[in-house]
């Protein structure tokens, strides 16, 4: 998870080769209940930009 966070920091926040392992950052939110306010908004700052990245079909885990 920590990648996540350097990841968000300068220049590379916004860089679109950067937004699967943010995505992957948002999964590891989700299946260990974290929440990463920075990383969230980088990347839906990034689907704004490029909004051909844009992915649908991402599945998050289930609650129970």
């Amino acid at each position: 998870i920590a990648n996540g966070g350097k990841l968000v920091k300068g220049i590379d926040r916004y860089n679109p080769e950067n937004l699967t392992t943010l995505e992957h950052y948002v999964k590891t939110q989700a299946k260990e209940n974290a929440y990463g306010l920075e990383t969230n908004l980088a990347i839906l700052k990034l689907y704004q930009f490029n909004p051909a990245f844009f992915q649908t079909t991402q599945s998050l885990p289930r609650s129970c």
